[in-house]
């Protein structure tokens, strides 16, 4: 006979019911009714849960009204030998019996043993259910119905998270039971006893090798509804930060949240980022409420329905862009709604266009007489702001050419030359080239008005003779 070892888990559930008010059922009948509307797709379209289980024992409505638990029989009758009750807590090592007749293990009866477990390392059977030797310990062993091969609920993906959070809670009251959250899947390893249903526990039996000999370790299952993702949210005090400049040190609040009808405290990791350029910086939070301050990791806990607000300060750079918040689940892989689990402000400093006129000829350049020259002028057109995004830019040129007037849209860091050019004649003068730039509309305001306008000019002098003065003449003074 192969030796075993049963590892009873005292188990207490801190999950709240709360979430469940207003929708739990309000007594057995109810309950099984739910529970057989969640569980018929899966079960043939036939109830799962009946009033007697298939040894004809009826279900024990005072277990599903204390711990809501479907169960049937007593536990006394379970629980029939000498070390299946302990006087010390009032407990019974069975509650009773399942649909199928197995025994439904009480979660809060004391351990039969003090050896540890390590359940991620263990050699945990796969798809035992299907394994001959597992098959052949449970009836003659265990004496106990053969596991169902065609069971349902068995490998069920969607039963993971509920199995997970059951081995994890296991570990804040087993101290014989390590396990940490990893990537296997589970399902593949645990037979399910009993299904969880969205308001009840369900029951599940893995079985792993050790030594050449079987042993089996019971999870309860968590009730799914108390598996559902949590939704989390971020929001920042202000949407834009306006009018500032580099130097300028801001002080702002930002607030994360868990949904109200959340059935359980939830831990989560806070962030708040600077981005300056390409790259972000951490800013710490601050909390209005000193018991709401992060762990060394950043992690809070949050209650169904709880908001956490945080003071922050920045520096603002020459390249700061924006002020980012984040907040994600620490004991979930996901998020009902990812999309409000992040915030942005920009910090706006505003638009800043300018204009510089240069004559391309410089200052002045000579022509010769009775001729004519055509002078270049070029308008340089540049956005020194980092805000994002296009504006329009109206741009007037105004000299001898006569008026030109363009409208260009533009981008941060962007440089645009326009060039402008007349002709002139030889008569000396000084010709000047006036341009300037603002915003076509009200859509946006220059930060910097005084390099809206420039002006270049250049001077034009004659060389060559007059008409008339084509001789050589000779003055000789005498003595």
């Amino acid at each position: 006979m192969k030796k075993f070892i049963t590892l009873f888990l005292i188990t207490i559930f801190v999950f709240s019911m709360a979430g469940f008010a207003n929708a739990e059922p309000a007594n057995i009948t109810e309950a099984l009714a739910t529970a057989n509307d969640e569980l018929r797709d899966k079960n043939n379209g036939t109830d799962y849960f009946k009033s007697v289980n298939k040894q004809g024992k009826p279900i024990n409505e005072a277990n599903w009204a204390k711990s809501r638990l479907f169960t049937y029989g007593t536990p006394q009758e379970a629980s029939p030998g000498k070390n299946d009750f302990d006087p010390v807590t009032n407990q019974y090592r069975y509650h009773g019996y399942t649909r199928n007749g197995e025994k439904y293990t009480n979660t809060f009866f004391r351990n039969d043993t003090t050896d540890t477990l390590d359940v991620n390392s263990a050699n945990w059977i796969p798809w035992p259910w299907a394994n001959t030797a597992v098959q052949n310990f449970v009836t003659n062993v265990m004496r106990e119905p053969a596991l169902e091969s065609n069971n349902p609920f068995n490998n069920d993906p969607a039963l993971l998270k509920s199995i997970i959070m059951g081995m994890e809670n296991v570990t804040q009251y087993n101290p014989y039971i390590k396990f940490k959250r990893d990537s296997r899947q589970w399902q593949q390893y645990v037979h399910i006893l009993q299904p969880p249903t969205k308001y009840t526990f369900g029951m599940g039996r893995l079985f792993h090798m050790k030594n050449g000999n079987i042993w089996y370790l019971t999870i309860p299952l968590t009730p799914l509804a108390l598996t559902a993702d949590p939704d989390f949210s971020v929001t920042l005090e202000v949407e834009k930060f306006r009018d500032t400049k580099p130097g300028d040190k801001v002080t702002s609040t930002v607030t994360y949240k868990l949904n109200q009808d959340h059935p359980r405290a939830e831990r989560a990791w806070l962030r708040l980022h600077h981005q300056v350029g390409n790259t972000e910086y951490p800013v710490k939070l601050q909390p209005l409420n000193p018991a709401d301050a992060p762990n060394s990791n950043g992690y809070v806990t949050f209650q169904p329905g709880e908001s956490k607000t945080y003071k922050y300060t920045f520096t603002v750079q020459s390249t700061s862009k924006k002020i980012i918040a984040r907040i994600n689940p620490v004991d979930s892989a996901n998020d009902k709604d990812w999309n409000n689990n992040r915030d942005e402000a920009d910090i706006f400093s505003g638009y800043d266009v300018g204009i510089t006129v240069v004559s391309q000829y410089g200052k002045d350049i000579s022509i010769e007489r009775g001729k004519t020259d055509t002078l270049p002028f070029l308008a340089i057109i540049k956005r020194y702001d980092q805000e994002g995004g296009t504006i329009p830019v109206k741009l007037t040129l105004t000299g001898p050419g006569g008026t030109v007037t363009k409208i260009l849209n533009m981008t941060s860091g962007q440089r645009i030359d326009v060039p402008y050019k007349f002709t002139v004649n030889s008569t000396p003068k000084t010709y000047k080239v006036h341009g300037e730039v603002w915003p076509p509309d009200k859509s946006w305001e220059d930060i910097k008005p005084k390099n809206n306008v420039s002006e270049a000019s250049i001077t034009t002098k004659t060389f060559g003779l007059a008409p008339g003065e084509n001789e050589i003449r000779v003055n000789l003074g005498g003595i």
